[in-house]
């Protein structure tokens, strides 16, 4: 058996308490019980016993949209449909694109892939590569012509720039609505092998493998980040938690692992980031600490992108900001596509 250093110790305490911190500060901000209760009988980086998996070379669901000249590919995340997350979208937009919602395997209702072999490292990707090579075989089976990439939140986001950095002969350009760049995981700028070790060894068996669905529950952000309504960010909580837990938190720690902004240098694909402008609602509910958390997760993350990236902040608007302010979305699409 492979022994730990007391050095090593510490500094694996010491990771773990700045990202259980990361994780909690949401829950927080909401002023209700934060729960962080494990169970040792649980293990959530697995699916349970007897899942049918997704086969690896299929997806969720593809759905065809609309008739206009620009093709378009439409990426939900956080366990949903693009369909009804792009829902406003496709409405709206029917007569300029045509539309490719693609929706992720284990999202939706969906079967999510089967889990890589123990020990994969959560920085390979292996879910993230899986969808970006079905989508790109999508792109071929339907002769899809520089399409422009439209995602909403981290995964969606990661997979969309992966692709136009891989392929840059094959994307228009890269919209990402309401994505997280980089989860920030600790106050300095990590290394690539720090993250990756910080998920790996500490954050990922130490404590995403036991929680509880409570616990997972009553630490997910508040309904008001997801949108400015809070109706609408109520229905948006009830969706996302009712998705499986190994479902999510797969393709979660996966981008967590994963620093893409070492590659932006190479980055040729135009990519505008929509990013949450948030409620003065949700301004008054958070105390200043998570505050600054919820900004970081979602509008600071894009600074180390540089000019890489044109970074639009739009007001009054939660995650899924072309739901809150769908009119504003529409225009700065269609304006950023014209360029």
């Amino acid at each position: 058996m492979k022994t730990i250093s007391t050095t090593n110790a510490i500094q694996m305490m010491a990771w773990l308490t700045v990202l259980l911190l990361t994780v909690a500060m949401p829950s927080m901000a909401q002023r209700k019980k934060r729960i962080m209760k494990q169970d040792t009988s649980i293990n959530n980086l697995v699916h349970p016993p007897g899942y049918q998996t997704m086969p690896i070379h299929q997806i969720g669901k593809v759905q065809k949209f609309g008739g206009g000249p620009q093709e378009v590919i439409l990426i939900a995340g956080l366990g949903l449909a693009s369909d009804k997350v792009f829902a406003q979208f496709i409405k709206d937009n029917s007569s300029k694109y045509t539309m490719y919602a693609i929706t992720l395997a284990g999202y939706g209702g969906t079967q999510a892939y089967p889990m890589p072999p123990a020990g994969t490292s959560y920085a390979e990707l292996t879910w993230h590569k899986h969808s970006q090579k079905v989508i790109l075989g999508l792109m071929k089976k339907y002769n899809l012509k520089k399409p422009v990439i439209i995602t909403n939140s981290q995964t969606p986001t990661l997979i969309g720039l992966r692709i136009a950095l891989e392929h840059p002969e094959k994307i228009k350009a890269i919209v990402a609505i309401g994505g997280e760049l980089v989860r920030k995981l600790a106050p300095q700028k990590l290394t690539p092998k720090q993250r990756q070790m910080g998920i790996d060894v500490q954050m990922a068996p130490m404590w995403f493998k036991t929680v509880t669905g409570e616990t997972w529950d009553s630490n997910m952000w508040d309904d008001l980040v997801y949108s400015s309504n809070a109706q609408n960010g109520k229905r948006l909580s009830d969706e996302i938690n009712a998705v499986p837990v190994p479902n999510l938190l797969r393709y979660m720690i996966e981008h967590w692992a994963y620093d893409v902004t070492t590659e932006l240098d190479k980055l040729k694909v135009p990519v505008l980031a929509i990013a949450p402008g948030f409620s003065k609602a949700l301004d008054d509910l958070y105390p200043e600490a998570s505050k600054r958390f919820y900004r970081t997760a979602y509008i600071d993350t894009w600074k180390p992108a540089g000019d890489k990236v044109k970074v639009v902040v739009v007001k009054n608007a939660g995650v899924f900001v072309h739901q809150d302010q769908p009119a504003k979305v529409n225009q700065l699409v269609e304006e950023f596509i014209k360029r």
